[in-house]
């Protein structure tokens, strides 16, 4: 059975995730809380903090000493951080915001690269047959606000685009290592965040964001299908070459012809074209 390396698997969608692919696959999950909020036959290590570098090293050593490798990683730990005007935000929870958010999602990475790397041939980047042999995945939680601008949560818009550029930059560096990375839009989804929005209150957060809180449970059935449905995707060797994308569970057809093209679903500045 495949083996699956699940962060921030405690609670929200990292627990979500971890507790539905139990099944299918070998999953571990960790996290910096005690006990996942959801039952699964998933294993699980507790006091992992991926924004420390010495704490993620030592889980990844700890999966090391059971297994020879793994076949997936899904980066879901992260901080929403301090909500509200960006002039008024606590420096050190702006801080802690983008240090966990993208110094974690890289130290979650390195500490599990050779885990990835282990029993996958080196192919070379000019290889036009990407699904001879099934390929490492790794899929990374990007969120609201790395595609726009979300006003009142700059820590955690900021840090989550930039994780976007790290997936991108990784799938470019690791063209011949036969690993696929993706940047992932889950949607949002009832969960610790959504009930800090909530109690900011409008005023604090915006309308809209405080609206879209209050609704984060409706339809939510669909949103799951398709969160479950895109990740499958992702994990599976169907998606093989598709990499150094941003992806929305919510709003893209993982399967359809245009997502493996270069300049889809990727960030780029858009400039006018002038004809002369």
């Amino acid at each position: 059975m495949k083996k699956l390396i699940i962060t921030g698997a405690s609670s929200g969608i990292g627990c979500r995730l971890a507790s539905c692919f139990s099944g299918s696959y070998k999953v571990w999950g960790c996290s910096r809380a005690e006990h996942p909020e959801l039952p699964g036959s998933f294993k699980f290590t507790p006091h992992v903090n991926i924004a420390n570098w010495d704490s993620i090293r030592r889980f990844s050593v700890k999966v090391k000493k059971e297994w020879s490798s793994i076949d997936a990683l899904i980066c879901c730990a992260g901080l929403q951080g301090p909500i509200g005007p960006a002039m008024k935000a606590d420096v050190t929870q702006w801080s802690e915001t983008v240090r966990t958010n993208l110094d974690g999602m890289f130290y979650t990475i390195k500490a599990f690269h050779n885990l990835l790397m282990r029993g996958r041939a080196h192919i070379p980047s000019t290889s036009s047959h990407p699904t001879q042999q099934p390929r490492a995945k790794v899929i990374c939680l990007a969120g609201g606000g790395a595609g726009y601008s979300r006003p009142h949560f700059s820590a955690y818009a900021a840090s989550k685009t930039a994780v976007v550029r790290l997936v991108e930059t990784l799938a470019d560096e690791w063209k011949g290592q036969h690993i696929d990375i993706n940047a992932l839009a889950p949607g949002a989804f009832p969960s610790r965040m959504t009930q800090q929005i909530v109690e900011a209150g409008r005023d604090v957060v915006g309308g809209q964001a405080y609206t879209d809180a209050l609704h984060v449970g409706v339809r939510l059935g669909i949103k799951e299908q398709l969160l479950l449905t895109t990740v499958a995707f992702l994990l599976s060797n169907e998606s093989a070459g598709v990499s150094g994308k941003f992806i929305s569970a919510q709003q893209n057809d993982v399967k359809e012809p245009d997502l493996a093209k270069p300049n889809l679903y990727v960030l780029r500045r858009v400039t006018e074209i002038h004809s002369y």
